[in-house]
């Protein structure tokens, strides 16, 4: 008997990129999520972990342990997708974004962008330390 198996890389140092959007914690699946054993088939994605209370994402219904998989129809399947979307979006616009939750299920959400007291914020593992990177918002 011949068995396939899909593997990915883990990280030993654990979370080492963290990007803050509209109030959701955004990372690469961490080991717990990972070995649960479920990637969604969209080719990953980026993981929401945390989202922050008053947030747009709070507003819109969003929440912790789902895969953002799309963004206005672009897929996310990495971090650098994710930011290279969301660069392009304006102050107050609306996004659509497809969901995948832990347990499977899709969704789709609208939300509005609120740049002014929500930015585009990115923690970064370098060395021993974290570098802090707000991102720019599109003009």
């Amino acid at each position: 008997m011949e068995v396939s198996v899909r593997t990915s890389q883990l990280s030993a140092m654990g979370t080492d990129r963290v990007i803050v959007w509209c109030g959701l914690v955004i990372q690469s699946p961490h080991y717990a999520v990972a070995s649960l054993g479920y990637i969604p088939e969209e080719g990953g994605g980026v993981y929401c972990s945390r989202w922050c209370y008053g947030s747009p994402a709070h507003k819109y219904g969003l929440r912790a342990t789902i895969w953002l998989v799309e963004v206005n129809g672009e897929p996310t399947r990495t971090l650098d997708d994710f930011l290279r979307v969301v660069e392009r979006l304006g102050n107050r616009e609306s996004v659509r974004l497809k969901t995948i939750s832990i347990n499977t299920k899709p969704k789709v959400f609208t939300l509005k962008t609120d740049y002014h007291y929500w930015p585009t914020v990115e923690l970064r593992r370098e060395g021993w330390d974290w570098k802090y990177v707000e991102h720019p918002v599109a003009a």
